[in-house]
């Protein structure tokens, strides 16, 4: 069950807490967390409130996450890499100096956000691929997982019926999936989400 829980809550009511994770590979028992961040909206996609933290990590990254991430990239690691045996390493936003809070502490912290903003109601957990960032936070932020519900609101199932079942496809923006960081990737989520939401409604009128 979910550390906020109030089951007798609609669906309909619940805030829906957008989520999305930068990580050092695809394998979330070998890697590590870079980037975690939540935009809460309500039923309607209306932004609430937005969160995001960068992780310290100590594993090495896959070679095509540093290219993606390097300063070339998203500028997420944009300090030197090396790697000494075994390999401490740390992210680093761009022009920042100082290394950013462990995953226990940025658990923490978005949970007590999460609280202010829902109080011991779960929001729904929506996402790209809310199945991938659940897999990474079930493994290395597990209170956090568990503070949000169970049910999924997936932006990519979406599209997918939509498209299937009705003929409609949402364009894609050119620049969308080239900034790898949290909360910019989030609000294309959000925007291809309302997008879906004004075809739902042309389909019931």
């Amino acid at each position: 069950e979910p550390a906020m829980s109030n089951e007798k809550t609609p669906d309909s009511d619940r805030l829906i807490a957008w989520v999305d994770v930068e990580t050092t590979g695809l394998n979330e028992q070998a890697g590590s967390i870079l980037e975690v961040g939540i935009i809460l909206t309500d039923n309607a996609l209306n932004e609430v409130a937005e969160w995001s933290r960068v992780v310290a990590f100590r594993d090495c990254v896959d070679p095509e996450i540093e290219a993606m991430h390097g300063p070339d990239g998203s500028g997420l690691l944009a300090r030197p890499m090396f790697r000494p045996w075994p390999s401490f390493m740390f992210s680093f936003v761009e022009g920042s100096s100082n290394a950013p809070p462990d995953r226990g502490d940025v658990a923490d912290e978005a949970i007590k956000w999460l609280c202010s903003h829902c109080g011991d109601v779960a929001p729904l957990w929506g996402g790209r691929n809310p199945h991938f960032d659940r897999r990474w936070l079930r493994h290395h932020m597990r209170t956090l997982h568990d503070t949000m519900h169970h049910r999924n609101v997936d932006e990519t199932t979406a599209r997918i019926l939509l498209e299937s079942w009705a003929g409609i496809t949402i364009p894609k923006d050119p620049a969308a999936g080239t900034k790898h960081r949290v909360l910019p990737d989030l609000r294309e989520t959000l925007r291809v989400m309302r997008e879906v939401r004004k075809a739902f409604g042309r389909l019931r009128s």
